[in-house]
């Protein structure tokens, strides 16, 4: 049960190896590599049989499709990321600027892909409520700082996370990179308040 879980976490850290690459360098690749390979959090979904591992996977190999400008990729982890965990609903702001930059801002074209979407996510609805309404009553009269700000930063590096802030600051204007930033984003602004992640 737990072999899936190591699987896509040493899947992910090869797909986090080749992003870097192809962005970068071959060294950054393996440095980003090296640093999540390492993560304790990410240790302890890949010893886990728990979705986690698969939904990074899934979120990373999105997020390589956003970098490739590959349409095929880019669905592919977005529909394996929101059936794995509703945090995968993260990548729907990137989802429409990556399609408004390859669809050169063809609203009705953007609209059936994201019409696609939904009818592949829709037999999925009563299950994803379910566990939605589970974690709202699992925190519930929770305070937020309580926890999560506290977990948030012993997972977090403080000197990566300003060099990743003035990385989002510098790379905001490059077209291929701002549907990854607005994932990295959104990921950042909500640690704090979502059950870590």
């Amino acid at each position: 049960m737990r072999l899936p879980s190591l699987l896509f976490a040493a899947a992910t850290s090869i797909l986090i190896f080749m992003l870097g690459m192809r962005l970068f360098t071959r060294a950054v690749g393996f440095i980003a590599a090296l640093l999540l390979t390492f993560n304790v959090l990410n240790q302890q979904y890949a010893e886990a049989a728990t979705m986690y591992a698969m939904l990074a996977f899934a979120v990373t190999l999105c997020g390589y499709g956003f970098a490739r400008e590959k349409e095929w990729l880019v669905a592919t982890g977005f529909l394996t990321a929101v059936y794995t965990h509703y945090f995968g609903f993260y990548l729907a702001p990137a989802l429409l600027l990556f399609y408004y930059h390859t669809l050169e801002g063809d609203w009705k074209k953007i609209a059936r892909r994201i019409a696609l979407y939904i009818l592949a996510y829709s037999p999925w609805l009563l299950i994803a409520a379910q566990g939605l309404v589970f974690h709202a009553n699992r925190t519930s009269g929770l305070r937020w700082w309580d926890f999560h700000a506290v977990h948030a930063m012993r997972q977090m590096s403080l000197l990566l996370l300003g060099a990743a802030l003035v990385f989002l600051y510098k790379r905001r204007r490059e077209r291929k990179l701002q549907a990854l930033l607005l994932v990295c984003a959104f990921y950042w602004c909500s640690a704090f308040f979502l059950i870590p992640f």
